[in-house]
C-alpha cells in the first residue's frame, strides 16, 4: 500500500463520468498525466482534500523526467489554469468556469522544490460529489501510456468496463480522445 504523503505509482485515481466525458484536446500528455497525478492525490468522499501538494522531485521521478525546468511548469500552469468545465444548462444555455483556481511552484522550508494545486470551487461536484457515476484505476496504468490519445482512450474503457460493451459514434469518440475532423480522417 502506497504512502498517502508521498506520490506513488500504485495510487487510485478516481474520476467522475462526467469529467472523463468532457473534451481534453487542449491538454498536452505531461498535463493529462498532472491532472491525473492530481485525482490520485485527492480523497475523492473528502472535498477538503482538493488541496494537492507534493515535491517536484517525486513527480519527476513517477514520470521519468529529467531536470528541473521553471519555464517548462509556468507553460503547464497556464494551460491547466484556463481549462474551462461548460455544462448545457436545461434551458440551453451554458455555464463555464475554470477547473482548477490556484497551480504554485515554490521552494519549501525544506530547500524542496513543489507543486501546490486547489481545485475551483465550481469544480467541486466533478471531483467529490458523484455518487454511482464515477470509475477507477491505479495511476500507474494512465503514467506509462506514451500519448494523449492513448490515456484518454484508456480512460473512456475504463469507464465503460463494467457495462460491457459501449456503442459510440466516430464523432463522439473523436471529440472524448480531443481528436480534430482534419486528424486520423480514415477510421478502418
Amino acid at each position: 500500500m502506497p504512502k498517502k504523503n508521498t506520490l506513488n505509482k500504485g495510487h487510485q485515481v478516481t474520476k467522475s463520468n462526467v469529467l472523463n466525458e468532457m473534451r481534453a484536446d487542449k491538454m498536452s500528455l505531461q498535463e493529462l498525466r498532472l491532472f491525473t497525478v492530481y485525482l490520485s492525490r485527492i480523497n475523492p468522499l473528502d472535498p477538503s482534500t482538493r488541496h494537492v501538494k507534493f515535491t517536484i522531485e517525486e513527480f519527476q521521478e513517477i514520470m521519468e523526467l529529467g531536470r528541473m525546468n521553471i519555464p517548462y511548469y509556468k507553460k503547464v500552469a497556464n494551460n491547466l489554469l484556463s481549462q474551462v468545465i461548460i455544462l448545457t444548462t436545461k434551458s440551453g444555455g451554458f455555464d463555464g468556469f475554470n477547473l482548477f483556481s490556484q497551480f504554485k511552484l515554490e521552494i519549501d522550508k525544506d530547500n524542496k522544490w513543489y507543486i501546490d494545486i486547489i481545485a475551483n470551487d465550481k469544480a467541486m461536484p466533478f471531483l467529490f460529489e458523484f455518487k454511482n457515476h464515477y470509475f477507477k484505476y491505479e495511476l500507474w496504468n494512465a503514467l506509462h501510456l506514451k500519448r494523449k490519445s492513448h490515456l484518454r482512450l484508456y480512460e473512456v474503457l475504463k469507464q465503460y468496463e463494467r457495462i460491457g460493451y459501449r456503442v459510440v459514434s466516430v464523432s463522439n469518440l473523436r471529440h472524448w480522445l480531443g481528436i480534430e475532423d482534419h486528424e486520423y480522417e480514415r477510421f478502418a
